[in-house]
């Protein structure tokens, strides 16, 4: 996967060591991702990107030095792109 940041590129590659892509796309769809209604117009799921983003800061920013939000926004919209495929 290639990223447009250097820094999302980065965070990516520690999330693939770490072992955590598969527990993220799984996290941003149990917690951050919501079905609109059924008569609601628009798209088909709301995201909660900074919810997400800053769970992710959490639990990786050590890992990761000097990554602004755009780098974590950047794998969060990845993750919700995962996610959404797989529903």
């Amino acid at each position: 996967m290639t990223f447009s940041s250097k820094k999302a590129q980065e965070i990516y590659e520690r999330m693939k060591i770490l072992g955590k892509i598969n527990y993220s796309i799984g996290l941003a769809e149990k917690n951050y991702m919501t079905e609109s209604d059924q008569h609601q117009p628009g798209p088909k799921w709301n995201y909660d990107s900074p919810g997400l983003r800053e769970e992710l800061k959490r639990q990786l920013s050590g890992s990761v030095n000097d990554a602004e939000d755009k780098d974590w926004d950047e794998i969060a919209n990845w993750l919700f792109d995962l996610a959404t495929l797989a529903k």
